[in-house]
């Protein structure tokens, strides 16, 4: 099966890409107005502190221009697709309340 993570669509809306990572669009919104994520161009899970770093400073500049007040990064620890490291930028309104404090988040102020 080929990485989703790998093979984005000309159909995702991007906010933004490099050379390194992709920040976009989540499939499923969960119930929150907005929810992206930022994806590293390479397909592992094991990427160095700086790459990554690099990658939730990206996700971070995304979110502050998207997010009225605080948001949150959270890891990818109920991921769909478990073994292409990305993370997740999220508001507070969706139904997956569970589900994040579940999941190690930090909360972005603006």
């Amino acid at each position: 099966m080929k990485c989703p993570l790998c093979n984005l669509k000309e159909s995702e809306i991007i906010h933004l890409e490099d050379d390194k990572c992709v920040v976009l669009e989540t499939k499923d919104n969960k119930g929150h107005n907005n929810r992206i994520m930022v994806v590293a161009k390479e397909h592992t899970k094991t990427l160095t502190s700086t790459y990554k770093h690099y990658c939730l400073m990206r996700l971070i500049e995304v979110g502050k221009s998207l997010y009225k007040d605080n948001f949150i990064v959270c890891s990818d620890k109920y991921s769909r697709i478990p073994d292409h490291w990305h993370l997740i930028a999220t508001d507070f309104d969706g139904w997956d309340f569970e589900q994040i404090l579940e999941t190690p988040f930090m909360v972005v102020n603006e």
